[in-house]
């Protein structure tokens, strides 16, 4: 009696741990889309001070063949200076916001504790665009640790 008591303790205790962490899960996968969503906002409005603020300070990026940087750029001071050239050729082309139409298609978000993987692709007539995105969850907010952005010429 006493070894089935210890079974169906164990047994709601387990069911109790993943139910608790699917709920976890479920909170940090909404917290990753949400982010993701400002993200993109800021992209798409060019709005430099709250774009810069969803990237760690140790960051890494592989950018598209379009931004003429070819190797991995380390760290978020030369990461951004990648995306202040985009930034102000973009701005001189358009009237004002949004300057981007990005619209991620296919999203996929797989959690891994403290770290989120974020997949998804772009809707792009002339290539197949895509985009993975890693954040690390520091405190309550998630911030993009790599960002590797891929192009294939259709």
């Amino acid at each position: 009696m006493r070894k089935l008591l210890t079974i169906c303790f164990l047994a709601l205790t387990f069911s109790l741990n993943c139910l608790a962490q699917s709920k976890n899960d479920t909170a940090d996968s909404l917290k990753v889309v949400a982010t993701l969503t400002e993200f993109v906002t800021a992209f798409k409005n060019l709005d430099m001070p709250y774009f810069s603020s969803f990237f760690a300070d140790d960051v890494t990026v592989f950018f598209p063949p379009s931004a003429k940087a070819p190797a991995r750029v380390n760290g978020k001071e030369k990461i951004i200076d990648v995306f202040k050239s985009f930034f102000e050729k973009v701005r001189a082309s358009k009237l004002g916001p949004p300057y981007l139409d990005i619209s991620p298609k296919n999203l996929s978000i797989k959690l891994y504790g403290n770290i989120a993987i974020v997949t998804f692709e772009l809707n792009d007539p002339e290539a197949l665009s895509r985009r993975t995105f890693i954040f690390r969850k520091t405190g309550t907010k998630y911030y993009i640790i790599h960002l590797h952005a891929s192009l294939i010429a259709l």
